[in-house]
Formats: structure tokens, sequence, C-alpha cells
């Protein structure tokens, strides 16, 4: 259990450069080079700099950017509203070779002065390897009282306050966690089901003000995504043991391991659901054709589906995806995403609703 708060968190953070790139995903591979990416949860959409360029444009709320490689050195970065060419926040970094690093901006919505916070996570995470799944929890939700955060039924986080972040181990597997105020366990503020798998780290962040607060969260893997499915499958209430047993099923599994993808996944319960006899997955001809229509042959971040695009899939079908931060996310106007994967050659859109490709 740590707790750092804002004053400490600007001492540390010391750190960082990037080598511009349009391809984030690739860097996301293991490198002894550092890495870094920025949870934006301050503006509706800002730039952010490196030493007075721009490195990712547009990054809307409640989201977070891809990870890129940045040199060990000495670094400035900043954030803008987008479009603008006045920072409204920076600090001078010093990057450490090998390290991964998590900027937070933190203060209410908007505010003029908002505060870049650095968790240096191949630090801080040192000391919570033993189940080999962490969280990372970051708590700017302004107005909100501190909280107590528990996985289970134990208090791994105490007194989090606004502008703080705390580090625990999670358990592997089917969990529940959540938030308390301090001291009154009874007190349940919120509360949530999670999955963790060896190898990952869960960001989970709170934004808006109190009591309207939103709860973000993803996870992210150096592993590859079938390294990373099959991770997931093997555990006690796995959400994707079906759908990794279909993909393989299919010979779509190791292909995943060949490029860069974006793979739309229906949980277990979808599946368990798909009993009006939409599609026959006993025939390896449907079969293909179903579960490659889940899989886009190229790295779509969350930042690039923001609002609506038509996306061609692997079998040449088209994809209608929808997103508003902080509100919905849907495929074809049918299927919501569940929870979001980042892993080392894309990212996994975890749906609650398997997609039928277009007849026609």
């Amino acid at each position: 259990m740590l707790k750092k708060s804002i004053v400490f968190l600007l001492v540390v953070f010391s750190l960082v450069v990037i080598l511009p790139t349009d391809r984030p995903a690739a860097a996301r591979q293991t490198t002894p080079d550092a890495q870094f990416r920025l949870i934006q949860m301050i503006l509706p959409q800002a730039d952010v700099w490196l030493d007075g360029e721009v490195i990712w444009s547009g990054l809307h709320y409640v989201i977070t950017s891809d990870s890129a490689v940045i040199e060990p050195g000495a670094h400035i970065i900043a954030i803008s509203a987008a479009g603008s060419t006045e920072p409204i926040a920076s600090v001078d970094l010093e990057v450490e070779e090998g390290h991964l690093y998590t900027i937070a901006t933190m203060g209410e919505y908007e505010t003029p002065t908002p505060e870049l916070v650095v968790i240096d996570e191949t630090t801080v995470l040192a000391n919570y390897q033993d189940t080999g799944s962490n969280a990372i929890i970051i708590q700017n939700g302004s107005g909100a009282p501190p909280v107590d955060v528990f996985f289970v039924d134990t208090i791994v986080i105490t007194e989090l306050g606004f502008g703080e972040y705390g580090i625990a181990a999670a358990p592997l597997g089917l969990f529940h966690a959540g938030a308390t105020a301090v001291g009154q366990p009874d007190s349940v503020l919120f509360e949530s089901e999670y999955f963790a798998v060896p190898g990952t780290t869960a960001i989970a962040y709170l934004t808006g003000t109190f009591p309207d607060i939103r709860r973000n969260f993803f996870t992210s893997t150096q592993d590859n995504m079938p390294d990373y499915l099959l991770a997931s499958a093997a555990l006690p209430e796995s959400r994707v043991s079906v759908l990794v047993d279909l993909l393989t099923t299919a010979g779509l599994l190791e292909l995943l391991d060949q490029g860069e993808f974006t793979l739309f996944a229906p949980n277990n319960a979808a599946f368990a659901a798909q009993t009006d006899g939409l599609f026959n997955l006993d025939d390896p001809t449907t079969l293909a054709e179903v579960m490659s229509y889940h899989i886009v042959p190229e790295y779509l971040s969350p930042n690039d589906l923001v609002g609506e695009h038509a996306i061609t899939s692997l079998n040449g079908a088209t994809l209608d995806v929808a997103y508003t931060p902080g509100e919905s996310f849907t495929v074809n106007g049918i299927a919501n995403l569940v929870l979001q994967f980042r892993v080392g050659n894309g990212i996994i859109y975890l749906i609650d609703t398997v997609l039928a490709p277009p007849t026609e």
C-alpha cells in the first residue's frame, strides 16, 4: 500500500523524452528504452508537447495516450488546449533508462492551472510483483471526501484524497474492488468487478465533481495479444475463455501475434446469450467469418475512435463504432464496451455482444 501527495510527486516528476511516431503501438514492445503515457483529465481536448513540439494532438478528456518510447535525459513536457500554442502546465523531466512513467493531469475540469503528476511505475510497482498483477488508483474527483480503497474484503489503500494516487497488488482472476468513506466500511461509494491477469497493470482513475464522479479503467501489459488472451483464459472465472477457444479453432489466435491488431472481444456472457440461431459457430466457414469480423488488422486507440467511424474488419466487412468518452462506446449500435486492455501489439475492447457480419 502506498500513497503519495502532489507535492512529493512534483519533486519526483523529472522524467521523459518521446520519439515522435505516427505508430505508437509499435513502441509498446518490450524495450530497454523508457516509455511514457499521459492520462488527460483536465480539458475537453488537449495537445501534449515534448520540448516545444506536439507529440499527441487532440487527446480527449478521460482518455489515456498510448505509450511512446522516450530517451534518457532532461526534457520538458507540457499540455495545452487543443490547437493552442500556450501551454497551461509544464514540467522539467529527467528520464531514467528502462522505466515506464504514467503522468496524470490533476485538477478540476478546465482548471486554469492543472498539475502534472508523474507515477514512475517501474519504481513504485517494484514492491508489488508477488501476485504478478498491480493496480494504480488515481483520485481526481474534486469535492469528493478521502476514501479507503478495498480489493475483495481487504482495505489496500487508506485515506486517498484529491490529487493523490495509491498502488496495491491485485488478486489474480475475478474480484470486486471499490471505495468507502474513510473509516466507514459500510459506506460504499462505488464498487466494480475487475479481472486481473499476470503481468498486467490496471489503472483506475476518478474524475469529475462529487457526487457526479466518473470512474475510468484500463489494463496494460507488454505481452502480445495471444499471450495475454491465453493467460486470461487460463484463470478461473475468465471472461474470454470461449473467445480464445473459438479463435484457436478458427486458426486466428496465432495470427494475432503477427502485426498490430484491434480486437473487439465478446465476453463469455455474450457467447452464452447467442442462443437464437443467428449463426452456427460449429460450422468452420461460419466460425472463420464471424471471428474475423471481430478483428481489425491495425491498431485503433480510444482516441482514434472518438466520434463515429466505419472500420474495415479482417473479413472485409464494416464495423460501425460510436464513442463518446466518459459516456458510451458501442459497436454496430448493439455491443457495449465493458473494458479495454492495451497489449504489446494492439488493443482489446471487451464487448457484451457477439457481432454478426452483414449478409450482403
